[in-house]
């Protein structure tokens, strides 16, 4: 497989943001070497839902919850027009990767509630030779003790109790040796400083 390491900036699209999509997708359109991961959103909550109330077997869910990135991949899209990336060989930017073709048969990922498009967008960014992922999100980073952390290892993230992250991701960044960086995607400046390479938000290193 092609590596896109220093051609492509991979950002993970929060699904908290999806009230804030228009406007930040907007934004992001004058950009035209990112490709975007799209989170999971109201999608996967509602996944959530039918999964605790009927029940299902964790390898359903686990499909379902990657058609609902799926899906906020589409409603991103409305408002961003980039190319549909369907397999990680086929690159086009700026783009938008739809994840269920390139996931639904993929044995490395944990069929578990405790993996998400965090830690799906690490990986998605090893398989493609990337070292870092952006996430834009609703929150400034990772707060510890009502301070923004700037700076953190990814052991001590695998200790905090409370973080805007799934719990798996500090397992990931230590494996594929991803640095994560976490901003705020409604503050521009933020992501205009974060996208040309800037120490921002918080950076979460292997």
């Amino acid at each position: 497989m092609q590596t896109y390491s220093d051609k492509i900036i991979l950002i993970k699209f929060g699904g908290s943001l999806i009230k804030y999509a228009y406007k930040i997708c907007k934004y992001l359109k004058k950009y035209k070497n990112i490709v975007i991961i799209p989170g999971g959103s109201i999608f996967a909550d509602f996944i959530r839902d039918v999964y605790d109330e009927y029940k299902l077997e964790e390898d359903v869910a686990h499909i379902l919850a990657i058609l609902s990135m799926e899906q906020y991949g589409y409603y991103l899209n409305k408002f961003l027009s980039f190319y549909q990336i369907f397999d990680l060989n086929k690159i086009r930017l700026p783009g938008i990767i739809m994840p269920y073709n390139i996931l639904k048969d993929d044995i490395f990922l944990e069929k578990s509630w405790k993996i998400t498009s965090d830690s799906i967008s690490c990986y998605l960014a090893y398989k493609l030779g990337i070292r870092r992922v952006l996430k834009i999100t609703d929150v400034d980073g990772i707060y510890i003790r009502g301070k923004i952390i700037k700076k953190i290892t990814s052991d001590d993230l695998i200790k905090l109790k409370f973080k805007p992250v799934d719990d798996y991701l500090g397992k990931y960044i230590k494996k594929f040796k991803i640095t994560f960086q976490i901003i705020n995607g409604r503050n521009f400046k933020i992501l205009d400083d974060a996208i040309r390479g800037r120490d921002v938000g918080t950076i979460i290193i292997p």
